[in-house]
């Protein structure tokens, strides 16, 4: 779609700067400047029936909407403590110094 609107965009003399387009499929689409590739656009297609998780059509790009749009990867979650293991190694490590702490004590 993008190679023939380039292309008919070389053949025209009277340069645009606006063009129309439409996502006949869902999926992710990212455009950038050729002046400068630091700079894109995302954007988001959703599927029939889909819904965004936000009211309105432009966000800004920030860690947190790319990864609820499900553009970017979700960086490593830190999980909630599981607190029950972490409370058995302690008294199990507290155990096995009490039960050396004794043999020493008893051989001494």
């Amino acid at each position: 779609v993008f190679r023939g609107l380039a292309e008919e965009m070389g053949l025209n003399p009277n340069t645009s700067w606006l063009f129309l387009n439409r996502f006949g499929q869902s999926g992710v689409h990212v455009f950038q400047l050729n002046s400068n590739p630091n700079k894109k656009m995302y954007i988001r297609v959703m599927p029939v029936g889909g819904q965004c998780y936000e009211e309105g059509p432009f966000f800004p790009t920030t860690p947190r909407n790319i990864i609820r749009m499900g553009i970017g990867r979700t960086p490593d979650l830190w999980l909630k403590p599981d607190w029950l293991l972490i409370c058995s190694l302690l008294i199990t490590s507290v155990i096995m110094v009490g039960v050396c702490a004794g043999l020493l004590v008893s051989k001494g």
